[in-house]
């Protein structure tokens, strides 16, 4: 559910909701879209078989840059500080937020 009120953009294509570090965007062809939210830069949506949004996969980007430039290699750090919220293995499909 979106909350209308931190509404930053709205089109008839299109209502993008910015709420501090969060965003997301929603369209009526694609449906809602997470593209930042707390946990850190979202990477996959997980969806059903119905295309709702049932998780997420996110990278914690600031740690993640932190333990890079104190020595960890990129793919390691990638590993460490990369999460996933919600039912995410459980999902009939994954897509890019930014592409699909």
């Amino acid at each position: 559910v979106i909350d209308f009120s931190e509404v930053y953009e709205k089109s008839p294509q299109a209502v993008i909701v910015k709420k501090g570090n969060e965003a997301t965007y929603s369209t009526k062809e694609k449906g809602a879209r997470y593209l930042n939210l707390t946990e850190g830069y979202i990477t996959k949506l997980a969806l059903d078989d119905n295309n709702e949004i049932i998780g997420y996969e996110f990278v914690k980007l600031g740690q993640m840059m932190e333990a890079i430039g104190k020595g960890m290699s990129p793919n390691d750090a990638y590993a460490k500080f990369t999460g996933h919220y919600g039912r995410f293995d459980e999902a009939a499909k994954y897509i890019d937020p930014r592409h699909e």
